[in-house]
């Protein structure tokens, strides 16, 4: 597998499992209305690694920051490619306008 959008909902809060190339992660997906952001957070589930609150903006590789070896990067991607960031739930445009792809190494 060389890329993957993974699928994303603007459900306010979820959790979901997905294999990466053998590699199994939880992610969880929620909005923060406070700082009116959604944020990640990714748990290995077949390797040892647990990063909280990697906030969802575009541009950035998500998982850069960290030590990370077993799986490629996270990129959010404004299909628009107005370099945007997505909305509250009320827009829906998490997983629809922004999508999260996944680039193996």
């Amino acid at each position: 597998m060389a890329n993957l959008i993974i699928p994303l909902t603007s459900d306010p809060h979820y959790q979901f499992t997905i294999d990466l190339d053998g590699q199994v992660v939880d992610l969880t997906v929620r909005w923060n209305a406070t700082c009116q952001q959604w944020f990640m957070n990714f748990v290995g589930v077949t390797f040892d690694a647990t990063i909280n609150g990697i906030a969802l903006v575009c541009g950035v590789s998500l998982l850069g920051p960290y030590a990370v070896r077993e799986v490629g990067q996270f990129w959010l991607v404004d299909l628009e490619e107005k370099n945007g960031e997505p909305g509250s739930p009320e827009t829906a445009d998490l997983g629809d306008r922004f999508q999260l792809m996944y680039i193996k190494l």
